[in-house]
């Protein structure tokens, strides 16, 4: 599924290629004191801390990028090339899981990087939060919130297209690429007289979950279920996921459309 972004200019592929060339430089040009006796390149530690980043991260970065070919390195790809799995590199190199995994290129994107993405940001936001309230910090000043009516939430899920589907989050996200840091206010869907939502049930929770008492509506709509513990969840639900940038098309929908109480 697509994200919207709120930001246009973030592209985590090339945030990600810049930290990496970045770190390959000053690992390759160590400054006075901070060279490993004999090789000419930086130390680990030292450029984990130039950047602010973990030694472990700082580690696999290096071997993405192809820079970092120790024997400890050559040892664990070759093993990993036979077909060996991480539990058994460990039980052969003595090395824990998470040095192994250090010593293994990323197969995707980078997410620690000198810009961050608009949910990274919330969830720093919320961590400060949680800290404060703990008495660690003092709590920085919020954002001022943007006063989004309730019934915005009613309007996104009746502009999803019949047979997708949409997570709860996704609704979140929508709202917050619109309008911003927001709080919901007013009358919910559930009062609104003559407001008629889509026939089948769309909002998803996290990970694909029914929500409580609406495995019934999904099953009418077509949709494969299977039982979980003592919840249902949606048979390759991610394939049906409406994308936000597509949600972003009915802005106006979601934000204008009349309402009678």
């Amino acid at each position: 599924m697509g994200r919207y972004k709120s930001n246009p200019d973030y592209d985590a592929l090339v945030l990600s290629r810049r930290l990496m060339d970045s770190l390959v430089h000053d690992y390759n040009s160590p400054g006075s004191g901070e060279a490993v006796p004999g090789t000419g390149k930086m130390q680990i530690t030292k450029l984990a801390k130039k950047h602010n980043i973990s030694v472990l991260k700082v580690r696999k970065l290096l071997v993405s990028a192809g820079a970092l070919k120790s024997e400890k390195a050559i040892q664990i790809h070759r093993l990993k090339a036979e077909g060996k799995s991480v539990s058994e590199i460990v039980k052969i190199t003595g090395l824990s899981r998470a040095s192994i995994n250090s010593y293994l290129p990323y197969s995707k994107i980078i997410y620690k990087m000198e810009e961050v993405s608009p949910n990274a940001i919330r969830m720093k936001r919320h961590r400060e939060k949680v800290k404060a309230e703990r008495g660690d910090v003092v709590l920085i000043p919020a954002l001022q919130r943007v006063s989004v009516p309730r019934w915005e939430v009613t309007n996104i899920i009746r502009a999803v297209p019949r047979g997708k589907l949409i997570l709860e989050q996704q609704i979140e996200e929508i709202l917050e690429a619109i309008h911003g840091p927001f709080e919901l206010n007013g009358p919910s869907h559930e009062i609104i007289a003559g407001w008629p939502l889509p026939p089948n049930h769309i909002v998803l929770k996290r990970g694909g979950y029914v929500r409580d008492g609406e495995d019934q509506k999904l099953l009418e709509e077509r949709f494969k279920l299977e039982q979980v513990g003592e919840n249902f969840k949606v048979v390759d639900y991610k394939k049906y996921l409406v994308s936000n940038s597509e949600m972003i098309q009915f802005r106006r929908f979601i934000t204008t459309c009349s309402v009678k109480y």
